[in-house]
């Protein structure tokens, strides 16, 4: 049976890459998180034509991290699916030119924000929570949370 992975932000970059390397390596089931679900599409077309016989491992959910109902709204649609996530990646930030309160938004309160919506779907026994983050929105690269329940 497969992993069932939530990756935020899986659109592009670290998240990106990260979607294309557990469907690819690690033989997972992975939600890739996107706000705009076109860009999310596009995402799927470029992990395809690395990994075109994964298809069925991967599919788009539509989640913008800063938005408290669309991070319910995601919930419910997994919840409605039955999954039960053995992960849950916290990766959608933002940086550069945004105004103060977007990047606090997106950067500081979006991982509590996702996993608060959530973490009723991780598995009790072995679910992770992974928040990643830039060298230069954090001291640390990246955390990891193991849930317990």
């Amino acid at each position: 049976m497969s992993k069932h992975i939530l990756v935020t932000g899986g659109n592009s970059g670290i998240g990106l890459a990260l979607c294309k390397l557990l469907i690819k390596n690690h033989s997972c089931y992975v939600y890739l998180g996107s706000r705009d679900v076109s860009k999310g599409e596009a995402a799927l077309k470029i992990i395809f034509e690395e990994v075109p016989d994964k298809s069925d491992k991967i599919e788009v959910i539509q989640i913008d991290v800063g938005d408290d109902q669309s991070c319910k709204s995601a919930a419910k649609i997994l919840m409605d699916k039955k999954v039960k996530l053995y992960a849950l990646v916290n990766n959608a930030g933002i940086g550069g030119g945004a105004k103060t309160e977007v990047i606090i938004n997106t950067n500081f309160k979006s991982p509590k924000r996702v996993t608060d919506a959530l973490v009723g779907l991780i598995d009790k026994s072995e679910g992770r929570i992974v928040n990643i983050s830039s060298r230069a929105a954090s001291i640390t690269a990246g955390t990891f949370y193991p849930y317990g329940g």
